[in-house]
């Protein structure tokens, strides 16, 4: 069973900084990983969101999504940082 994903939208944030942005990071990253796992890019969440490349990468290690291996879709599977 293929889970259903909504759209994404422009994502606003709040420039913070301490714990209060990693826990902003944290939250993004939860909310794109299903996206990302469903096969989207890094890039292509960048075009979607509105957010810095540098941005989504980070959110999703906060959100310790696992990262594909470059190229696309692999058999091996990488944890970001």
């Amino acid at each position: 069973m293929s889970q259903v994903l909504t759209p994404l939208k422009r994502i606003q944030i709040r420039h913070l900084r301490g714990p209060a942005a990693t826990e902003q990071r944290r939250q993004v990253g939860v909310t794109i990983g299903p996206h990302y796992d469903a096969g989207k890019s890094i890039r292509t969440l960048c075009d979607e969101t509105g957010l810095s490349y540098g941005f989504v990468y980070n959110a999703l290690c906060a959100a310790k999504v696992v990262r594909r291996a470059k190229g696309g879709t692999r058999k091996s599977v990488r944890t970001l940082r």
